[in-house]
């Protein structure tokens, strides 16, 4: 009997074993983490390093050019020093030491890339990047307003409908991993970069973050589906003087309280992807920051995704930061901290190989990295959708779907900062209108990160103005030139003009539009600024059109808030439209002529001046405590700031006024729409910790709503406020709620709170 049972389970191992060898990597039936494992065991070290390799060159500009069959070795580099990086760079692909790639110049490039891949020895499909945050911009796709325009909206659903086209777009153009969103809390308005970001509050840009990642990852079919990227982490929008890639000097608290938890929502959302910021935080940079990659984000915040440094900053941290003496320390050091894949260049498979050969890195440390890579290309499903499809008759792109919901958010978007004597909407007056200023007939409202998009699909704010105007209006544009720097001559025609109108429009602001002249681009990365005055000679075109005693309505257009205090004083009223994208001329016109009620909220606070550049609402109690020797304290404009063409009430405001330290804490008020016209209200909800043992904030958004309500309608409107809404980090650095008493504040207007 027993060399039976012998026999018998001698006999089932050995069919177990042969079922696991027919087992293939290839197998879309088996579970990813089957798969990953089975594909591991096949790969090389250098092929297990190319995974961790982001390189690319000049983009094929014939690809028909572009073939594997020409040998590397026939190709002079002194006669076409490109032709031979291009073909280096394919036959790199071929040999598998490209696992991601970027820059791609057309769906047909990606397609020839990742048939380059097809041919390796595994087959493993190219990660594709792009910045492509809220939109392709090329061949006639949906672009969308940027983040901080969206995030005026308070409307985290539309933003994840956008997330969602965007991440289909995107996959017909061959690319399937987006860098993007990005969750950095802007506290600098001299930061270039604060357009895209979602403002400064904490929630605010969670939210979002969450819904951009919902979108991008979650909504569509697999094969439309894009891995995001959470940006940069960490706390790049506190940078000192406002420069893009200067240090970070706040404490620990300060980034535990604000700065985290809006990739802590988003990695709970399921964020594939981080990319590492280019500062340093504390002296370290974040490219070797152990405390900041590994620490607290794999340990505490549980991330099991990809980390990738942003541009060329493994190499930063010999020749910017000089914490490490050559590249291949470089490669060690940030390794070690915890990033994932190197971003970009040659030399990272070398480096890592001579690292492992040198026992400094061990093949076990390549293998764990190595497979979150392959996770995620399973996880996307590129093994079986590496390729672009064509969108001819899928209605996959610039669908109307798309376009209206660009629109809407373009509307939702914009900020009625003023209406003095409500001279807004121009509306059924026989009015004569100039439109003018260095904003009316350009692109500036397209904003930074937009590529080679069909512009004639763009409508401006000139074109907006006259094509949506009442019949019974008259609008004349004069053209005083793109350049902030306004001549003296467009400065006198313009008031020639002006004394023929009733009433002026202003385009103002800034321009972050990438592709534009460089001498007009006056915001977006790396064009961070000392002073944040209207640029050029706006303000004096201002001061002369205001002489002419014609009412002044100013368009402020760009990816910053600017210091307007003069204009707060001096103009009619003031709409803050931010970059609102594609649409964004005729958003303004309908809202302009009140076609459509306005319904935005800052969500960044402007300041009164440049010394005020880094205001937000949610400071400590002692900030104003003293004054400044001239001119008035806080914002010119608090964060959550908005006006409508109907009016609100808020009353009834109900909670339980006792709860323990585990429980969710319900709060319902009563807000009714009390004008003529029906309109949407954004309900923000804040607390104030009344006695802490460390210094809390005057106020904390803990909830808001946007609701749409008809003219005398009323709603009842729920928050409900979370036991981690109530915590703090204590003089121990303990995340604890302690007991005590808080306010609950619920308003909209700056400053203006029903306080129970």
């Amino acid at each position: 009997m027993t060399i039976k049972n012998t026999l018998i389970i001698f006999s089932v191992a050995i069919l177990a074993s042969c079922n696991q060898e027919k087992q293939s990597y290839l197998d879309a039936s088996l579970a990813i983490e089957t798969r990953a494992q089975l594909l591991l065991k096949e790969m090389t070290l250098e092929e297990k390093i190319g995974q961790l390799n982001l390189d690319y060159d000049v983009p094929a500009s014939d690809l028909s050019k572009a073939i594997t069959s020409d040998k590397l070795s026939d190709i002079k580099v002194e006669e076409d020093a490109a032709a031979y990086l291009l073909k280096q760079w394919e036959e790199d692909i071929v040999a598998g030491k490209i696992g991601v790639t970027r820059d791609i110049e057309s769906r047909e490039h990606a397609n020839h890339l990742q048939k380059l891949a097809e041919q390796s020895r595994l087959k493993i499909p190219l990660f594709t990047v792009q910045n492509y945050g809220r939109g392709v911009g090329k061949d006639s796709t949906t672009i969308f307003p940027s983040y901080i325009s969206m995030a005026s909206s308070f409307n985290p659903t539309l933003v994840e409908k956008a997330a969602e086209i965007i991440a289909r777009e995107s996959r017909t153009e061959g690319i399937n991993w987006i860098f993007g969103p990005t969750i950095d809390i802007s506290r600098d308005a001299r930061w270039g970069r604060v357009g895209e970001t979602w403002g400064e509050d904490t929630l605010l840009s969670g939210e979002m973050g969450v819904a951009i990642v919902k979108g991008f990852q979650n909504n569509n079919a697999i094969e439309y589906r894009a891995a995001a990227c959470l940006k940069h982490y960490a706390a790049g929008g506190q940078s000192q003087n406002g420069l893009n890639f200067s240090p970070i000097d706040i404490s620990e608290r300060t980034l535990r309280t604000y700065h985290l938890p809006p990739f802590k929502k988003a990695i709970d959302a399921g964020a594939m992807t981080i990319m590492a910021g280019h500062n340093d935080y504390q002296g370290i940079p974040c490219h070797a920051n152990k405390f900041l990659l590994t620490d607290i984000l794999r340990d505490e915040l549980k991330f099991d995704g990809l980390v990738i440094s942003d541009w060329l900053d493994i190499e930063r941290l010999v020749t910017l930061h000089k914490v490490a003496e050559d590249f291949k320390d470089a490669s060690l050091i940030s390794f070690k901290a915890g990033v994932n894949i190197h971003n970009h260049g040659k030399g990272y498979v070398e480096a890592l190989l001579a690292l492992v050969e040198e026992g400094k890195i061990s093949e076990s440390e390549i293998n764990e990295s190595c497979l979150k890579v392959l996770r995620l290309k399973f996880k996307l499903g590129l093994f079986e959708n590496r390729y672009a499809p064509d969108p001819k008759g899928k209605n996959l792109v610039w669908t109307k779907e798309a376009q209206e919901l660009s629109l809407e958010l373009s509307r939702q978007s914009l900020v009625l900062v003023k209406n003095e004597n409500n001279i807004l909407p121009l509306k059924n007056k026989n009015l004569n209108i100039l439109v003018t200023g260095q904003n009316a007939n350009n692109l500036a409202i397209m904003g930074d990160w937009v590529f080679d998009e069909n512009y004639t699909d763009v409508v401006k704010i000139k074109d907006g103005l006259i094509n949506e105007a009442p019949q019974n209006n008259n609008v004349v544009f004069y053209d005083c030139g793109e350049s902030v720097n306004i001549s003296s001559s467009h400065i006198k025609n313009s008031v020639k003009n002006a004394e023929k109108s009733d009433v002026i429009v202003l385009a103002l602001g800034g321009n972050h539009f990438r592709p534009g002249s460089i001498e007009n681009k006056t915001g977006g990365e790396n064009k961070d600024v000392q002073d944040i005055e209207l640029f050029g000679n706006q303000l004096e075109l201002v001061k002369e059109l205001k002489k002419t005693g014609k009412p002044i309505v100013v368009i402020l257009v760009g990816g910053r808030p600017l210091a307007i205090e003069w204009l707060s004083k001096n103009v009619d009223a003031i709409i803050q439209a931010w970059e609102p994208g594609l649409f964004g001329g005729k958003a303004i016109a309908e809202v302009v002529y009140g076609k459509y009620n306005p319904s935005g909220k800052l969500p960044m606070s402007i300041p009164r001046s440049t010394g005020q550049a880094n205001v937000w609402y949610n400071y400590h109690p002692s900030l104003y405590f003293r004054n400044f020797m001239f001119g008035e304290m806080g914002p010119l404009y608090n964060f959550g700031h908005g006006l409508s063409y109907t009016s609100f009430t808020y009353e009834n405001l109900e909670f339980q006024k006792q709860i323990n330290t585990s429980e969710n804490l319900k709060v319902n008020l009563k807000v009714t729409n009390t004008g003529a016209i029906d309109g949407d209200e954004i309900v923000l909800c804040y607390i104030n910790d009344k006695v802490s043992s460390v210094v809390t904030p005057v106020k904390k958004l803990v909830g808001f709503k946007r609701i749409s309500l008809k003219a005398s309608e009323s709603k009842t409107v729920e928050f409900e406020i979370t036991p981690k809404d109530l915590s703090l980090w204590n003089v121990d650095m303990k995340e604890v709620i302690e007991k005590g008493e808080f306010e609950i504040m619920v308003g909209t207007l700056q400053d203006t709170f029903e306080v129970i």
